[in-house]
Formats: C-alpha cells, sequence, structure tokens
C-alpha cells in the first residue's frame, strides 16, 4: 500500500517508461507499443492536457499497466483505451478534435461511455444506469472501470471523502466486477475497507509526507 502512494508522486515520464518495458517484458506486439507511446507523447503529453491534469498523469499509465496485466490478449486498442479513459473529464468536449490517427473515433466512444455526469454523480438511478452502460458494452470495459476505480482508492487516504464515494464501490463497483473477475471485486472491497478506516488513513497520511519530504 505503502508502495502505491510513492508510485502516485512518480515523475510521470519515469512512470511510463517503465509501463513501456513492462510491456516489453510480456513480449507485447511492436503495434501495442508503438501505440502507446504514440498517444502518450501526441495526446497526453501536450500542453492542453498537462494543464489540466498534469498532477493526475500518472493515474491512467497505472491503470494501463494494471489493464494490460489482467487481459488475455492486449491490442492497441485495449492500451491506448487504458491511456486516455479519462480524457473526457478532463478536455470537455475538446477531446473530439484529437486526431483520429492518434485516438480513433471507436475509442472516443468509449470514452464517452466511461465519463461520468459530475451534475448526477450523487444520483443513485443515474450512477446504476451509468454503470449498466459500461457493464453493458463489455466485460473488458466494466474491468477497466474496475481498475480505475481501484487506483483511485489507493488515494483516498489522502483525501477526506463523502461516505458515498466508497458506497459506489460497494453497490455498483464491485457487484459488476465480481461477474468478471471475483477475485479482482473481493481485492477492491477489502482494500476499499481498508483505506477508509481511520486509523489507517492516519497512518499512511505520515509514511506519505515523509516520503514527499
Amino acid at each position: 500500500m505503502e508502495r502505491k502512494l510513492i508510485a502516485t508522486s512518480t515523475e510521470p515520464d519515469l512512470l511510463f517508461e517503465a509501463f513501456l518495458a513492462h510491456l516489453k517484458k510480456a513480449a507485447m506486439s511492436s503495434i501495442v507499443i508503438e501505440a502507446a507511446t504514440r498517444v502518450y507523447k501526441n495526446v497526453l503529453r501536450q500542453d492542453v492536457f498537462l494543464k489540466s491534469a498534469k498532477n493526475y498523469l500518472t493515474h491512467p499509465i497505472r491503470v494501463a499497466a494494471n489493464y494490460a496485466s489482467m487481459l488475455g490478449a492486449v491490442e492497441a486498442d485495449d492500451v491506448v483505451l487504458a491511456l486516455c479513459h479519462n480524457l473526457k473529464e478532463h478536455l470537455g468536449d475538446d477531446f473530439r478534435s484529437i486526431p483520429e490517427s492518434d485516438l480513433p473515433d471507436r475509442i472516443k466512444s468509449q470514452i464517452d461511455i466511461m465519463t461520468i455526469d459530475r451534475s448526477q454523480e450523487k444520483d443513485r438511478n443515474y450512477l446504476k444506469n451509468y454503470y449498466d452502460g459500461i457493464e453493458n458494452h463489455s466485460s473488458n470495459l466494466i474491468l477497466l472501470k474496475g481498475l480505475d476505480k481501484l487506483d483511485n482508492a489507493f488515494i483516498w487516504v489522502l483525501r477526506d471523502l463523502e461516505e458515498r464515494h466508497w458506497q459506489i464501490m460497494f453497490d455498483f463497483v464491485c457487484p459488476r466486477v465480481a461477474k468478471v473477475d471475483h477475485e479482482l471485486a473481493v481485492y477492491i472491497r477489502d482494500l476499499t475497507d481498508y483505506v477508509i478506516d481511520e486509523s489507517t488513513k492516519k497512518d499512511l497520511r505520515n509514511k506519505f509526507q515523509s516520503h514527499v519530504d
């Protein structure tokens, strides 16, 4: 857990190089590696994204690394989607102007499905429909969403959040992820229980602060 927190403060370029090394070690095709490199260089590292998400850039890299490690066969689209899954949330509809050569329309459509409407995020009926939409699209997409939420949970110890955030994990995320990967769903639930414990939060916050200092 402590190592995961430290990873959130890692320089994005260093983390991405480690991700590429992981892909190469896993004998991923050159097409996958080239697609990941292209979208990182041409999209994620561009000023328009960094201005809004520089401190958040390590998140999609971590999510992409976990996603690639869990898929049986990794395609270029899988890696690009994982790296870009939160683009719309940061850029709004401007993300549609990203060239097709860097971000194909078929991936933009999946990003649309994965992007939550923050104005309705407290509405449980909306949340049910939102997570149903992800699950109904494909098992891979709900798996990716589960890994996205899992990565978010690692940094919850650094924040004071409303109860609804972890209730979303228990009520909407875990039951759907369990249909695809039961062990992952159990891990997400257990981690959520762990990071919302006040004594755990205090201890991990102190350790993280000593690292960044």
